[in-house]
C-alpha cells in the first residue's frame, strides 16, 4: 500500500483514480526501461519512485496520445548503443554470407548449365531417351506430312 506520498496528495493532479493509475504506470514503465529519476529518491521501487515524482510537479499527466523524450541513465544508454552495434555487425556478417553464398550458387550453376548442354548419351529406344535434335525433326517432319496431306 501507497503511504508516502498519500494518494489524496496525488488524485489532486488526475481527473480520478484510474487516471492516477494509468499515468504512474506509465511512468514506472519508462523509470524501468531505463528512465533518469527527476527526483533525488531513497527508495528502489519504480512505482514508489514514479508516485513521488508526480507528487513533486516532475511529472505531469497529458490526455493527449503523446511520445515523450524520457532521458535514459548512462548505463543504459552505453548497453543500447552495444547492442546496436552487434546488430549492425550481425547484419554486415550475414550480408556477406550472403553474398558469398550468392557467387558460390552462380558457379555451381554455370557448372549445371555446362552440364545440361552436354549431349548424353543414351542406352533406350524410347522417344523421350532421343536427344532435342530429332524429336524436334520428328515434330517437322509431321507437320510437313500434315501439310502434304491437305
Amino acid at each position: 500500500m501507497l503511504v508516502n506520498p498519500p494518494i489524496e496528495k496525488l488524485l489532486k493532479h488526475v481527473e480520478n483514480r484510474y487516471c492516477l493509475a494509468i499515468a504512474i504506470s506509465k511512468r514506472c514503465r519508462q523509470l524501468v526501461n531505463g528512465g533518469l529519476p527527476l527526483v533525488k529518491s531513497t527508495t528502489k521501487n519504480e512505482v514508489s519512485l514514479a508516485c513521488e515524482e508526480f507528487a513533486a510537479d516532475s511529472v505531469v499527466g497529458v490526455m493527449k496520445n503523446v511520445r515523450p523524450s524520457v532521458p535514459l541513465r548512462p548505463d543504459v544508454v552505453a548497453r543500447k548503443r552495444q547492442e546496436r552495434e552487434l546488430r549492425f555487425q550481425e547484419m554486415a556478417e550475414k550480408a556477406k554470407m550472403a553474398e558469398r553464398n550468392e557467387r558460390l550458387g552462380d558457379e555451381e550453376e554455370k557448372e549445371t548449365v555446362t552440364a545440361a548442354t552436354e549431349k548424353p548419351e543414351f542406352a533406350g529406344e524410347d522417344v523421350m531417351d532421343q536427344d532435342t535434335d530429332s524429336i524436334e525433326s520428328m515434330i517437322e517432319a509431321e507437320d510437313n506430312e500434315d501439310n502434304e496431306e491437305e
